[in-house]
């Protein structure tokens, strides 16, 4: 069920006083103590690809200041995981800036497997050969570039296939039986495609020939395709670049029927990094006839649905909302628009990253301190928003990034994640943000890159880089003004490569601290820059004008 979203005709003040403090959460421990909590993207569907194959994580990591065409390994190691997740803990110099590469599969240390990663020259080279329908041959990665430790660190991180799933299926199995044609096995073969992946800039290289023999058809598995009516014939991952590609593909099996049944050829079959590319029809007694479909089915595909404007019912289950797409986004902005407190006591979690496409957006609001509203973004991305996520919150915010921000909206308090928060903040990370709400400092009071006024709670690793944020009256590179209750601790905040601009206040950190004209009394700043003078700030980073 799709509805148009409803406007807000204005941004109401808020009036609460506080709010709860269940859910806190809990700063890291020890001197560049780095976490790394890596998630596997899951199937929401079984049709392959549920990512529970790949049990061992490997990890190395880099000196990220190192020159060269070719890298030395400081050290590396290995995780298993749990489920979809597993847990890395590094203890990294204070003060350094390192490169972690992590890769996943189901091989391990396996003296056969197919996968063999070149430290070196960070790159994993593929060997094709093996049976066709293997889901072992399922793999993840992912890579942190260029980070600077400064202390303890916990961030989560979603790893990606570097491949395409290839799906051949056909609707006349029981046809073809009937003809005389017996089919037990199948096969895949691709002439010409890359063998090699750079882990740290994600390019593909090297050319292979693509041969996986034959293997019994794949059981118990649906067709992505109207599994009701598709037979699975073939299932492979192939290597691919992150651009869309074709290729010309031989379906080969067992068939006892004539010598050009044995060779069915698809060309120029659409491919793609983290796609499925289904090929369907009666292919065992029509195969001139097919049809081909490209889709990000993978769940946590790096292509985002691009937001239309409307929105689409979704139902929490044991009160969590699990949100794939933006449309599932704005339907918790229109029930909040007409409840307040609709979301209260809900947990939201990002199944995906979100593409709000610049399209006009309602912020989400929650005013309920008894029954607060936490949103777990588990390391995806927002992209393309024009107004703070939520306006005003009674809740918790973690593992969320921001890019392509552009808020010029005249709003009371503004902020990319909140306007008006209280509650904590964890692992927020915002990349490129032009903030410069249109106004005077009666209509725009409070700014900031991630939130504009701040009211209570604790912040943990939260950053912002190349942001633009213009305003009129309190103007901060992360908060425009932290209103000060007891015990207040904020770490690893950071802001860099911005510019800050305004009239009266305006800091790196935060513009301005509320307790009776005294700034920065009994909050507690752990690496960060609590500036709130403008000469006071490194330059190279941060610009004032």
């Amino acid at each position: 069920m799709k509805k148009a979203i409803y406007a807000l005709a204005a941004m109401a003040a808020l009036t609460l006083a506080s709010c709860s403090s269940e859910d806190a959460v809990t700063a890291p421990t020890g001197d560049g103590t780095v976490t790394f909590t890596a998630e596997l993207p899951a199937m929401a569907s079984r049709a392959f690809a549920d990512g529970t194959t790949a049990a061992k994580l490997a990890y190395y990591v880099y000196d990220a200041e190192a020159t060269g065409d070719t890298k030395t390994v400081l050290f590396d190691g290995t995780a298993d995981f749990d489920g979809l997740h597993a847990t890395v803990q590094l203890a990294l110099v204070t003060g350094k800036t390192y490169d972690i590469v992590f890769w996943a599969d189901s091989y391990g240390d396996a003296a056969d497997k197919p996968y063999t990663y070149d430290g070196a020259t960070q790159t994993v080279t593929v060997s094709y050969g093996t049976a066709a329908n293997d889901e072992a041959r399922d793999a993840f990665y992912y890579t942190e570039k260029s980070l600077k430790v400064a202390g303890p660190v916990n961030k989560p991180v979603t790893l990606r296939r570097p491949f395409a799933q290839l799906n051949v299926g056909t609707s006349d199995l029981e046809a073809a039986k009937k003809a005389g044609m017996t089919l037990s096995e199948t096969g895949l073969y691709i002439a010409d495609m890359p063998n090699a992946l750079n882990l740290y800039d994600g390019t593909v290289s090297g050319s292979a020939e693509a041969r996986f023999t034959a293997a019994a058809l794949p059981e118990g598995e649906d067709f992505p395709v109207e599994p009701a009516k598709y037979g699975y014939l073939t299932m492979n991952y192939i290597l691919v670049g992150a651009d869309k590609t074709t290729v010309d593909v031989h379906l080969t099996s067992d068939i006892n029927a004539s010598a050009d049944r044995q060779d069915v050829a698809f060309t120029a079959v659409p491919v793609q990094r983290n796609h499925r590319t289904n090929i369907y029809g009666a292919l065992l007694t029509n195969p001139a006839v097919f049809d081909v479909e490209i889709n990000p089915d993978f769940e946590g595909s790096n292509d985002t649905e691009i937001w239309n404007g409307l929105s689409e019912e979704i139902e929490a289950v044991e009160n969590v909302y699990s949100i794939s797409k933006a449309a599932q986004l704005a339907y918790l902005s229109e029930l909040s628009a007409t409840n307040a407190n609709a979301l209260a006591g809900k947990k939201i979690v990002l199944t995906n990253d979100i593409n709000l496409s610049g399209n006009d957006w309602t912020p989400i609001k929650s005013f309920s301190p008894e029954n607060i509203v936490t949103l777990d973004g588990q390391g995806h991305t927002i992209s393309g928003i024009n107004a703070p996520l939520f306006a005003t919150l009674c809740g918790n915010i973690s593992n969320l990034n921001f890019i392509d921000v552009n808020i010029t909206k005249t709003i009371d308090f503004i902020g990319t994640a909140v306007g008006n928060l209280y509650g904590n903040l964890e692992n927020i990370h915002v990349e490129g943000a032009n903030i410069q709400p249109n106004g005077s400092m009666f209509t725009v009071k409070r700014v900031g890159t991630v939130v504009g006024i701040y009211n209570s709670g604790n912040a943990t690793n939260v950053t912002v880089n190349a942001a633009t944020v213009k305003g009129y009256y309190c103007t901060g590179g992360i908060f425009g003004t932290i209103n000060e209750t007891p015990n207040r601790t904020f770490t690893n905040c950071s802001i860099t490569a911005s510019t800050i601009s305004g009239g009266a206040y305006k800091g790196a950190l935060v513009a301005d601290v509320n307790v009776s004209g005294i700034r920065f009394v009994s909050c507690t700043y752990e690496n960060c820059e609590p500036q709130v003078a403008v000469a006071d700030y490194d330059p190279s980073n941060v610009t004032f004008e």
